[in-house]
């Protein structure tokens, strides 16, 4: 579920926006290797993870891990 809000107050923010890059999308159907590609460096991907697709997740970025630098994420205990 995407949370605009926090979306928009990260891409304004001062200090922060201007070193960001947002993309809001569905995340078990992006491709990661487009941005990583687009900059010319691997991607820094960080997240709070819904429990009912941790896994699946986890999975499909993993399948990029030639364009992601590295992962960080809030789970639920129980994954």
């Amino acid at each position: 579920e995407p949370d605009r809000a926090l979306a928009a107050r990260l891409q304004t923010h001062p200090f922060l926006g201007p070193k960001l890059t947002i993309y809001q999308q569905d995340s078990m159907t992006f491709d990661f290797a487009a941005p990583a590609q687009e900059k010319g460096q691997p991607l820094r991907v960080f997240g709070n993870q819904p429990y009912n697709i941790s896994t699946p997740l986890m999975s499909h970025l993993f399948s990029y891990t030639g364009s992601i630098k590295d992962m960080h994420f809030i789970l639920q205990k129980e994954v």
